[in-house]
């Protein structure tokens, strides 16, 4: 995908991780049952898993086959739809704040070619990857309540049926997707108009800002049904912001934006691990309503942590750089 549409890219990816949350249980019930139809009754799940590993095999062999890195080495992709793909360098976005990176220094990130290697330290120093980490780990923190406890506590708080409450998380979720291809979108379009700093930054505050007065306002409720409504506005806004940090890890880590991605991302589940354990003990010593407290300030933190990331600087890599525009993008 060219820059210019990073986000939308980013966007798709994170709605088809959502998607398969959703679907996920659902095929596992199925599955299960088919299993239970031709005659197995006892760990009717082992089949099933077995079965999503033969998926994942078939996958990983289409991919091999299927993708590159670089569209000029795709076999069905052709001069034009290479050039198209790799579209405008980012040295083309015009920066309209006075941070002190100029145009130069842009062009280098996305237009040269860095070397093979990155060093931990260099990954480890960098002051917007490691205001990154905390965000990712901050804004996991605040999901896990909709991503994995709302069905337990619309059950078990509001005496909820299994039904109410699968079809509640099912709307949250969908709203999330929804909000993963709106703040896709609106990244692309910010950062045209905006520059690329504010363009990543608006977005994302927004997003966590959003979703931290969302479950600030479920603390004081008490009606599930407008709790859950509120929670369809805050997993909107929480996703929104998923498409313009994974185009951040992009921006900052160039050609090495897997590692970089790879490294926030792990802090991002670290969160979410944590976070699935220590939330319902919190919910259970000081009630429910701690918890939306808890998200709404692991949210204002991964908003206001924005402030402190500029995309525009990225990770530093040793000096001998060869210049390919093509293959950086």
């Amino acid at each position: 995908m060219p820059f210019s549409t990073r986000g939308f890219a980013n966007s798709a990816v994170s709605l088809g991780g959502r998607a398969g949350g959703v679907l996920a249980p659902s095929l596992t019930s199925l599955g299960m049952s088919l299993v239970a139809f031709w005659g197995v009754s006892a760990g009717r799940w082992r089949p099933v898993f077995i079965g999503y590993g033969i998926v994942g095999l078939v996958w990983a062999w289409f991919f091999w086959r299927w993708f590159r890195d670089n569209p000029r080495e795709h076999p069905s992709a052709n001069p034009a739809e290479a050039a198209l793909i790799e579209g405008p360098s980012a040295a083309s976005v015009v920066e309209r704040d006075d941070d002190k990176t100029d145009e130069k220094s842009v062009r280098n990130h996305f237009g040269e070619l860095a070397p093979p290697t990155l060093s931990v330290r260099a990954l480890v120093s960098h002051r917007g990857l490691q205001v990154l980490g905390v965000v990712s780990f901050a804004i996991n923190v605040g999901w896990i309540f909709v991503g994995t406890l709302l069905p337990t506590y619309l059950i078990n708080v509001h005496g909820q049926s299994e039904i109410e409450a699968g079809f509640a998380t099912s709307l949250v979720a969908f709203a999330g997707m929804a909000g993963c291809l709106a703040g896709g979108f609106a990244t692309d379009i910010l950062v045209r108009r905006l520059g690329l700093a504010w363009g990543r930054r608006v977005p994302a505050m927004i997003a966590y800002g959003g979703a931290a007065v969302c479950y600030g306002f479920c603390y004081f409720l008490d009606d599930p049904r407008a709790i859950v409504t509120i929670l369809v506005v805050a997993s909107f806004m929480g996703d929104f912001g998923l498409g313009t940090i994974w185009c951040t890890f992009q921006d900052i880590g160039g050609v090495f934006a897997g590692t970089v991605l790879g490294a926030a991302n792990m802090c991002g589940n670290f969160g979410a691990a944590s976070a699935s354990s220590f939330v319902p003990r919190l919910a259970e010593q000081f009630g429910w309503s701690a918890s939306f407290a808890l998200s709404a300030a692991a949210y204002t933190i991964g908003a206001f942590g924005w402030l402190l990331v500029d995309p525009r600087v990225p990770i530093a890599v040793s000096s001998s750089q060869t210049s390919s525009e093509a293959t950086a993008r």
